[in-house]
């Protein structure tokens, strides 16, 4: 049977990439996708803390000055793996549109589903990901592979100083602005970064509004956002970006939120140090200077086979800064 236009790999793609304006977490904003060079699906980066030292004064003509190499951690993870698959019954595939047809069928809304579907499963998997790159799971990645045990896990190399700086939140009398400016001055002095962030969720964001020295401090404009919000989107001049996703379980269809009640973590705006590594396909379908997520569709060989359209995808967070991070898992 001949495939249609539609389920060609590229144009299953261009579908694929057409949701890409749906808005994604604003977590994955802060790991831009970055190609990895080479076929490996280890990965292995290097961590570095950058010291605060000033430049120090020469002679002119004289012997430059020795600078100490910045200090190194070192990351190994094998790639995370997607491989997922969702079926095209024949009735649906005889329906897609002709070729040279401009006008749409039923089936080509239910492939556009189907192409939805997969890219909604990935990208919230990528923000699990990107959500524990920034310390939901205590400064590590843990992922379980099918089959296993146990979880891998894969440190990312935080100083204990930056994996905690606030308490009482849940106390009305609470300096919380101190705790929120002592973690952005500890991101400047370790990173050289600015802090522009801060990520909860809206139940902990309810301690903020709640806390009397937030309350006296805000200036009009402020008091007139909250009241237009019903919550404080800025703070000691860092943004503050709430995210109430949750992920579905498979199996057990339990809803888990992606940032959990009490954690904060403040972040640096630059990007620089932090991506998305995306890996080659191991598919040998996909070309050989392919990276990201790479489609392919085959067809069932029965009498009313319809076709498979499947997916493949490496991907790993990198820190390579943990420092223009800090975070905290309870803050109450």
């Amino acid at each position: 049977m001949a495939v249609s236009l539609l389920l060609q790999p590229q144009s299953i793609m261009g579908l694929y990439e057409r949701f890409a304006s749906l808005t994604p977490s604003p977590l994955l904003g802060f790991f831009p996708d970055r190609p990895v060079v080479g076929r490996e699906t280890t990965i292995q980066y290097d961590t570095i803390t950058y010291t605060r030292d000033v430049a120090k004064l020469n002679v002119r003509g004289g012997r430059p000055n020795t600078v100490k190499p910045p200090a190194r951690g070192t990351v190994v993870s094998m790639a995370i793996n997607v491989s997922e698959e969702t079926y095209l019954p024949a009735r649906v595939v005889n329906d897609l549109r002709a070729p040279g047809s401009t006008t749409p069928g039923s089936a080509d809304a239910e492939l556009s589903r189907h192409i939805l579907q997969l890219r909604k499963r990935i990208m919230a998997l990528k923000t699990r990901m990107a959500a524990q790159a920034l310390g939901t799971a205590a400064g590590n990645l843990s992922f379980t592979l099918p089959g296993a045990a146990a979880a891998e896990t894969v440190s990312l190399n935080y100083r204990a100083t930056h994996q905690t700086f606030g308490s009482g939140w849940n106390t009305s009398t609470t300096d919380i602005l101190a705790q929120i400016n002592a973690a952005k001055r500890l991101i400047t002095k370790d990173a050289g970064k600015q802090a522009t962030a801060m990520i909860m969720n809206s139940t902990t964001g309810a301690y903020l509004t709640k806390n009397d020295g937030i309350m006296d401090v805000l200036s009009p404009a402020a008091m007139d956002a909250y009241r237009q919000a019903g919550r404080i989107e800025r703070l000691c001049n860092l943004d503050i970006i709430y995210i109430d996703d949750v992920e579905v379980n498979d199996d057990t269809e339990v809803e888990t939120g992606i940032i959990p009640d009490a954690f904060v973590a403040i972040i640096a705006g630059d990007n620089s140090d932090r991506g998305m590594l995306e890996c080659a396909p191991q598919s040998k379908h996909a070309p050989p200077s392919y990276r990201g997520i790479f489609f392919h569709v085959k067809e069932e060989m029965d009498i009313n086979g319809g076709w498979f359209v499947q997916n493949q995808y490496d991907f790993l967070p990198m820190l390579a800064c943990p420092d223009d991070v800090v975070y905290d898992a309870s803050v109450t």
